[in-house]
């Protein structure tokens, strides 16, 4: 099972709770007809052409939609808890499906065959079947059952500790899911070296538990696959999303001056960075509606009140478009230091395409760490090693 837990943001959107990286764009797929009768014949005929058929147990009447990374394709109908699709494609795309009114998102291929689709809104169990990509997928998700468990227990005690702003206990489960991350690789080496071959292969490469410590061995492992599934849309795609990971850590690795901004805080007050000269700054981008971001706060709060010196500057900044809503998240939250609202200019030459992001930067001005964990932050700042 692949669930993504999905909000519409002004800004950006929550990483995800468990496994699943999207690619499609939508510019493939054709739809023809959405109903709650199955036409009268039973399978598709044409290579191109496939039929979806569903069961939604918790829904009997409503409607979902059908969307890629990007964009929502399309918008249909649950008549007495079930709903048809029929319609065209060239080649495989994982896409996602969200009954409207629901946070979860899941994923499936749309390919050419006769797909099923069944969807538990109590459980969240979501399975689809009858077709190539659909059924490897399900077969390699069974086969890494155990380790995403895993993982989902590690990141329930990473939360725990988040809340309790326990270092030490974070340290540990942070450590373990690196650990477990690397049976999964295992998992799709496997896969690869037997040449269980399909596009299914693309998205769990870069799914999102995949750590940048593993930069080599996704790489290793997309250079291995055919050309007809590295050349696809799909598999541009993930190159593209891997460079942008490499591009990401070579960054942590490369010293450039920061961006001088001028920001102003809750009361109007304009700051400029050009204030806190012959100091470390630890730039933390931030919004009121990013879970990820509030859980990190506690944790923060803590660095803050054992790191508090006079050479050492926390500023919070936020990627919030509606400004009500940041003054409301400062107000409940109680953040110490300070706090300001950015523009576009700033998230775009501070590079920041996800949050939480946080940014490090020395006494003469140079970032010398992006992109940074929690434990990155108090290990740097309690040493003061650069």
């Amino acid at each position: 099972m692949s669930i993504y837990y999905f909000k519409p943001k002004d800004f950006l959107l929550i990483p995800f709770l468990f496994i699943i990286t999207g690619f499609a764009k939508g510019q493939n797929l054709q739809f023809f007809k959405a109903s709650s009768v199955k036409p009268a014949k039973d399978t598709v005929s044409r290579s191109s052409e496939f039929y979806i058929s569903g069961t939604i147990k918790g829904k009997e009447n409503g409607s979902f939609v059908l969307r890629s990374e990007q964009k929502v394709l399309d918008t249909f109908p649950i008549i007495n808890g079930k709903f048809v699709i029929s319609g065209r494609c060239d080649y495989p795309e994982l896409i996602f499906f969200k009954i409207i009114g629901d946070y979860y998102l899941y994923s499936f291929f749309v390919e050419h065959g006769d797909i099923k689709i069944f969807l538990d809104l109590d459980t969240h169990k979501f399975t689809a079947q009858g077709s190539r990509e659909n059924d490897m997928k399900n077969h390699f998700n069974d086969m890494t059952e155990s380790i995403i468990t895993k993982l989902s227990e590690y990141y329930s005690k990473i939360d725990t500790a988040k809340s309790l702003a326990d270092f030490d206990m974070y340290l540990k489960y942070s450590d373990s899911c690196l650990l477990v991350e690397k049976e999964f690789i295992q998992k799709l080496e496997k896969q690869i070296k037997e040449r269980v071959y399909g596009y299914y292969l693309l998205s769990s490469i870069n799914a999102a538990l995949i750590s940048y410590a593993y930069f080599d061995e996704r790489k290793t492992l997309l250079d291995r696959l055919p050309d007809s599934i590295k050349n696809s849309p799909m598999g541009k795609e993930a190159y593209r999303y891997l460079n942008e990971d490499k591009a990401s850590q070579e960054e942590l690795a490369e010293k450039r001056k920061a961006y001088i901004f001028n920001l102003k805080d809750s009361s109007g007050k304009e700051y400029s960075l050009a204030q806190y000269k012959a100091k470390y700054i630890l730039i933390d981008f931030w919004a009121s509606w990013c879970v990820p971001c509030l859980k990190e706060l506690p944790l923060l709060k803590k660095i803050y009140s054992i790191i508090k010196a006079d050479d050492v500057i926390f500023i919070s900044i936020s990627v919030d478009r509606n400004r009500d809503d940041w003054i409301k998240a400062l107000s409940k939250y109680e953040i110490p230091w300070l706090s300001l609202l950015s523009d576009k200019e700033t998230v775009d030459k501070y590079r920041i395409s996800s949050i939480p992001n946080k940014i490090l930067i020395s006494p003469g001005g140079d970032i010398i760490g992006s992109g940074l964990s929690i434990s990155d932050v108090y290990s740097k700042l309690k040493d003061r090693e650069f």
